[in-house]
């Protein structure tokens, strides 16, 4: 496993490359990548009634601190939290689309400095998807606007690289292997079908090695006469997170059935359970039939019954901790009140509740026995929480 440092040591120089507008530092050598690939194993499936917990054994969230206020001018004042990372100091990384800033808070919620701004110049963002801490603590934000990648080195250089995959959806999918290599998700067109690719991604940049997984199809509402095709309200969506063991977790979210792939194209765990969608209610039908009149009213084409979701899809998100174990959002509505957990191994373990409703984007992030998510405060002011996982 790859050891990352604190990310306290290079904020002096990405402010000192931000003042000056420099272009670039000294190079960063690229991880040892020796070992190619984990062997996968045999796929394994789990579709329990109950977990493996018994009584007295289910797992609970308890709070540590939160980070963001409603009123005043501080950085704890947050707008959009777009994307988290946690250094191995315990750390907090906060990047907030709204100010364009990366806002770095300790482990106890004190702020410690803030960095970046908006534009296209050096040290600035325009459209942050994710990052990632890799090898030494060196920090990649991936910036879609923009199309690259930011690279804050553990020496404080700063260096911007050109990102070839240009994918600007959330979650965004990749990071760092065990291996300390780095990876990001590709979709292309090719010959009139899409295919995705994770595409290594060496240290200036280039790419060195791609990798198909299988697309997923979402069901879109064809309109025919041209080709045209819409996407409606409550239809099932493909659900993708980067595994740091060298693989992607993926699913649709209308089916509990998640499947890791690795990149040697193996199915190494397919976890289930057998959850029923839950019907729309009335008001949702109603949001349906809306969306519908305005796409009939804009491409004037009908949009058949059989094309209008009738349920809301039992997925919502999933996310690998640090020891493997996925943790998922099943409840199917934003936001999400609780998580079922299962083992390295597929097993499925139990339920955790969640203290505080916990919003889709950014995914969490689980790291040394703790939950670091985007949640709600008062009067909708956006916060992180934080939360000590405790095992009986």
């Amino acid at each position: 496993m790859i050891e990352r440092r604190s990310f306290r040591c290079l904020v002096l120089g990405f402010l000192a490359c931000l003042t000056l507008a420099c272009e670039g530092g000294a190079p960063v050598e690229e991880a040892d990548v020796s070992a190619d690939r984990r062997a996968s194993g045999g796929a394994r499936g789990s579709d329990p009634a109950a977990g493996v917990w018994q009584a007295g054994q289910s797992w609970r969230i308890e709070e540590v601190l939160r980070i963001g206020v409603l009123d005043g001018d501080g950085p704890d004042v947050l707008g959009k939290v777009d994307a988290l990372e946690v250094d191995s100091d315990g750390d907090i990384l906060i990047f907030d689309g709204f100010a364009n800033e990366l806002r770095v808070f300790s482990g106890a919620g004190v702020h410690r400095t803030t960095v970046g701004r908006e534009g296209a110049g050096p040290g600035e963002f325009r459209n942050v998807v994710g990052m990632a801490l890799g090898p030494g603590g060196d920090l990649w934000i991936v910036d879609s606007r923009n199309d690259r990648y930011t690279v804050l080195g553990s020496d404080g250089a700063v260096r911007t690289l050109h990102r070839t995959a240009q994918r600007n959806t959330r979650p965004w999918v990749g990071g760092f292997d065990r291996e300390g290599r780095f990876y990001d998700l590709a979709t292309e067109h090719v010959g009139g079908d899409l295919v995705d690719r994770m595409l290594r991604v060496g240290a200036d940049g280039e790419v060195t090695a791609t990798f198909p997984i299988p697309h997923i199809d979402e069901p879109i509402t064809d309109l025919g006469g041209g080709g045209v095709s819409v996407a409606m309200p409550f239809a099932p969506r493909a659900l993708r997170v980067w595994d740091p063991r060298g693989g992607v977790w993926q699913a649709l979210s209308s089916e509990y059935r998640i499947t890791n792939v690795r990149l040697d194209g193996d199915t190494a765990v397919v976890v289930s359970r057998a959850i029923e969608p839950v019907p729309l209610s009335a008001a949702q039908q109603d949001s349906v039939a809306a969306a519908a009149r305005r796409i009939e009213s804009g491409f004037g084409r009908t949009v058949a019954d059989e094309a209008r979701p009738t349920v809301i899809s039992p997925l919502r998100w999933f996310v690998p901790d640090d020891e493997g174990r996925l943790w998922v959002c099943a409840t199917g509505l934003e936001p999400c009140t609780e998580l079922d957990v299962f083992d390295a191994s597929g097993s499925f373990l139990g339920t955790v509740e969640l203290p505080v409703p916990v919003l889709d984007l950014p995914l969490p992030v689980i790291r040394d026995g703790r939950l670091y998510v985007a949640v709600e405060g008062e009067q909708g002011a956006p916060q992180v929480f934080v939360g000590r996982i405790v095992v009986p």
